[in-house]
């Protein structure tokens, strides 16, 4: 049920292929991280010979509420927005944690501390690079940093902390002290370490 759950939505994806961040600045595909919750905003190309926006809103809560009742959790996953603009479709998640995020999408999403990364089993070691001195950090500089936050995922978003950028891996551009952008085609999980 749950492979059907993620085909379903990344069939969805493919209809919009331009992605978003905010409403008023949407460019690209953004995934916003803090330590209460996990937005994301899509923006896409709207076909509307494909889908009118209610029928849209109403196949999101499908499978929101398939996900709910296969995870059991209750309303872990949230639909916050659905509308267009102009011919481009905006839609707002929200997930309680980066596991329901990881679940829901079907895709590789970490978010928390250095040190519950690696005790969750992700090797970083090799993969950062210190933003300010551009250089990869060794093993130790890492676990230095253990009380750090970090995102790893393998989709090509923008990702937005609430903490400045430290280190990221080198598939991922620095945009701003906050913001960092997974670059596309990579076959590679991508990290973004904040504190």
């Amino acid at each position: 049920m749950k492979k059907s759950l993620t085909i379903i939505f990344t069939l969805f994806l493919l209809l919009f292929t331009a992605c978003g961040k905010k409403e008023e600045e949407a460019e690209q595909s953004t995934v916003i991280v803090s330590d209460k919750k996990i937005e994301e905003i899509i923006i896409g190309d709207f076909g509307s010979e494909y889908y009118n926006v209610s029928e849209l809103q109403a196949e999101i809560q499908g499978w929101i509420e398939q996900y709910a009742s296969l995870s059991g959790t209750g309303e872990k996953v949230v639909l916050k927005g659905c509308e267009t603009k102009g011919g481009v479709a905006i839609i707002q998640m929200e997930y309680a944690t980066a596991a329901d995020y990881k679940n829901f999408n079907g895709k590789e999403f970490f978010h928390g501390t250095v040190a519950q990364a690696y005790e969750a089993g992700y090797s970083m070691d090799g993969h950062l690079i210190d933003v300010v001195k551009k250089e990869t950090m060794s093993r130790n500089e890492i676990l230095e940093q253990g009380g750090c936050h970090i995102v790893i995922l393998e989709d090509p978003l923008l990702v937005r902390t609430e903490g400045k950028i430290l280190a990221v891996s080198e598939n991922v551009e620095v945009v701003s002290s906050k913001e960092a952008l997974v670059q596309e085609g990579s076959s590679k999980l991508s990290y973004v370490m904040y504190k």
